[in-house]
Parts: structure tokens; C-alpha cells; sequence
């Protein structure tokens, strides 16, 4: 199962010149919030995905819609906290971290369309939102999409320049295109920024013996 945070969150196995290249792993890079918050990150943005047309039997505030799902979410309860999402969002449409949230929860139950489209939604509430941005790259990474992945991620960078999963995901995407130098220059700068990467500087070691070769 794809777990880890957004904010560390199906991890490919790379063989080339016989040394094995990890991207990042688990699910997209970002944090489940500890409690909810109000809604406080430029290519033509999707509509937002459909809301349910009829309120909950009993109607409570956002907050605490999203405060179970984020309690469900941290369960790996993800139809649990989509179902909490769905009545935040009918009470409060403009929740981009209500978005952000049931966009991971559908990462994780594999529906990869509807958390690219409930990112989408996110952003174009918070078009500042850095961590969705990395997070629906990391989507389009997974269907494919390199040249998408590679957009999302330097959106990300250039809201949040120290923006470590970002870099390492964009690092990871310019490997899958054989781009080892871009690839050895984002892993560089996530090791001055964190130098404790191990997975960073493991496989920047290995991308630099390739290109000896």
C-alpha cells in the first residue's frame, strides 16, 4: 500500500548500468495537518470536482468534518475521511486544504483522476499552494505524464526554493527522461538543504557513477 506523508508520501525500480536509482517513496511528499484551518499552491485549471447534492443528515461545522476526516485519513481509512471531505466541502466549497486532503485519500485508494483533479481544485482555491503542486506532480509522475510532473514541481520550487520533496521528486522525474544532469544538479540542492537525505545522496552517488561510465 502507498503510505508516508504532505507532506512524505509506489515506488519504481530503475535498472541502468546496473545500479538501482530509488525514487521517492511511499506517497505524495506532504503533511496530513494536525487539525483543520481555514483556507489561509498557472495552466488552465480543471473545474472542481463534483460536491454531493444533498446535506449530511446532521449538519456540523467544516472544522469538524475535517478534523474526522483528518483523524480517519491517519487510520488509512480513506473512504471514511472522503465521505468527512465530501460534507466539509458541501458546507464550505472553498477549503483548499479540504481539497488537498481527499485528493491524497484518493492517491491512496488508487482513483489517481479525482486526486488530480481535487489538487487541481486545491490550487485554484490557493493558487500559493506549494504542497499541491508537488503533490498532483507526483500524480502525474505515476500515470506517465513526465512533462506535467516536471511543470507541477517547478511551481512548487518556485513558490517554496527549499522546497526539499519537490526537488527530489523533480530530480527523480528528470532521471526517468535520462536528464542526468538536471537530475545530479535537483539532488545536489536537496543535500544542501538537508544533508541527512539518504536517499538523496545514495542514488546521486549512483547517477554520478553513471556518468563516468
Amino acid at each position: 500500500m502507498k503510505k508516508n506523508t504532505i507532506l512524505a508520501v509506489c515506488a519504481l525500480v530503475l535498472f541502468a548500468a546496473c545500479a538501482t536509482v530509488e525514487p521517492a517513496t511511499g506517497s505524495p511528499v506532504v503533511a496530513v495537518p494536525p487539525a483543520a484551518s481555514a483556507p489561509t499552491a498557472d495552466a488552465p485549471i480543471a473545474a472542481p470536482p463534483p460536491i454531493e447534492t444533498a446535506p449530511p443528515a446532521v449538519v456540523e461545522s467544516a472544522a469538524a468534518y475535517m478534523d474526522r476526516a483528518i483523524a480517519f485519513f491517519r487510520e488509512d481509512r480513506f473512504d471514511d475521511a472522503i465521505r468527512e471531505l465530501d460534507r466539509a466541502l458541501f458546507i464550505d466549497s472553498g477549503l483548499a486544504e479540504a481539497y488537498h486532503l481527499r485528493g491524497l485519500a484518493f492517491f491512496h485508494n488508487d482513483e489517481l483522476q479525482p486526486a488530480i483533479e481535487d489538487f487541481t481544485s486545491a490550487i485554484r482555491i490557493r493558487s500559493d499552494f506549494a504542497g499541491a503542486f508537488n503533490d498532483r506532480g507526483f500524480v502525474y509522475r505515476q500515470m506517465g505524464n513526465l512533462d506535467l510532473a516536471i511543470e507541477d514541481y517547478n511551481a512548487a520550487i518556485r513558490l517554496r526554493p527549499d522546497f526539499v520533496e519537490a526537488l527530489y521528486n523533480r530530480g527523480y522525474a528528470f532521471f526517468l527522461r535520462n536528464d542526468r544532469d538536471r537530475t545530479i544538479a535537483d539532488w545536489e540542492a536537496v543535500l544542501r538543504i538537508d544533508p541527512q537525505h539518504v536517499t538523496a545522496r545514495r542514488n546521486l552517488d549512483m547517477v554520478r557513477q553513471m556518468q563516468r561510465r
